[in-house]
């Protein structure tokens, strides 16, 4: 059953998610009371002014897939070493920035360089920003050609376990000619089923500041996304709220939070996948229409906020009595 161009449950989700699992999952998977599979290169895609799809490569989905689950993972620096990115503290040594080259064999989502970069050809850089949509959210970066440009890539300096700082890419993308003194918009867009605190949550990490975000109970804060942001890894939680989705979404109605571990599942450089499982026996009657995942985040005195990141209304409630199991998995995966 298809929920959103970008969301597939239980019985598809399953299916396309066995092919890059243990097969010691399975079972457990046909087990759940929900499956869900977050396509995530649907729901989180690049653009190149507002015309051409980036491909936003493995690096990009590991490093996110690392922070979310508040665990190492491993990248590909375009020197071609493939260290681990400390992702459970500070992991961005300063803000992503536009690249342009001009080479124009096409993308892929192994790849971890420009194909031919001229730093020549790379003008004034255009402050970062968030574009508020109606069905989108754009993470943006820009600047101005220098010369005529064929390839736009953005990089970015990572940490390592050890410390040290490597460039990564995170996006390239092949376009046509552009001559000198165009501005080039590089956006990364967020769609449903994820937050407006899920894009202040990107910005950050890619800007290396810290953000102001709002908690589920309403409280404003300023998150520590320019350093080590999370006090923990994504978990689930249940609702009764059947109301539309929106950016704007906080919190779920009578949320009642799941117990959940975040398993980052990582093939550099093919494929990565996030699962997140949750469970609880219930104490009194539910019927659950909404599932979302929250996080634990920082702020800079060090306090914690549960935060809710994305939000999913079923298409049909689950009801569930009291004494009931209810067990839930939602997957973001980004790649073959």
């Amino acid at each position: 059953m298809l929920l959103y161009n970008n969301l597939l449950l239980n019985d598809i989700a399953i299916k396309m998610l066995k092919p890059h699992i243990p097969r010691s999952m399975y079972r457990d998977l046909y087990d759940k009371d929900v499956v869900i599979v977050i396509n995530a290169e649907e729901a989180i895609e690049g653009i190149i002014n507002n015309k051409y799809k980036n491909l936003l490569v493995y690096n990009f989905w590991s490093i996110l897939s690392g922070l979310l689950s508040d665990t190492n993972t491993p990248f590909t620096s375009i020197g071609g070493a493939s260290p681990i990115a400390r992702t459970f503290i500070k992991v961005s040594g300063g803000a992503a920035y536009v690249v342009f080259g001009v080479d124009t064999v096409a993308e892929s989502f192994t790849q971890f360089k420009l194909g031919n970069r001229v730093t020549a050809l790379e003008g004034t850089a255009i402050s970062p920003t968030i574009v508020r949509e109606s069905d989108r959210i754009r993470v943006r970066f820009g600047r101005v050609t220098a010369d005529t440009v064929y390839e736009v890539g953005l990089y970015q300096t990572i940490y390592d376990t050890g410390g040290y700082a490597h460039t990564v890419m995170h996006g390239r993308k092949v376009i046509p000619n552009t001559p000198g003194g165009r501005q080039v918009f590089y956006d990364i867009v967020l769609f449903s089923p994820f937050t407006a605190q899920m894009a202040r949550y990107v910005f950050g990490f890619l800007t290396e500041t810290n953000q102001s975000m709002t908690d589920a109970s309403g409280g404003s804060y300023t998150a520590r996304t320019g350093g080590d942001v999370n006090a923990g890894g994504l978990y689930l939680a249940i609702g009764t709220g059947s109301g539309a989705f929106t950016f704007d979404d906080i919190n779920l109605t009578s949320r009642i939070d799941l117990a959940s571990a975040a398993n980052n599942i990582q093939s550099p450089p093919t494929r990565s996948l996030l699962i997140v499982s949750g469970a609880i026996r219930l104490s009194s009657a539910i019927n659950i229409a909404e599932i979302g995942l929250l996080q634990n985040i920082f702020d800079t005195a060090a306090g914690t906020h549960p935060t809710l990141l994305a939000r999913i209304v079923l298409p049909t409630a689950v009801p569930k009595a009291a004494g009931d199991a209810f067990t839930a998995v939602i997957s973001i995966l980004a790649g073959a």
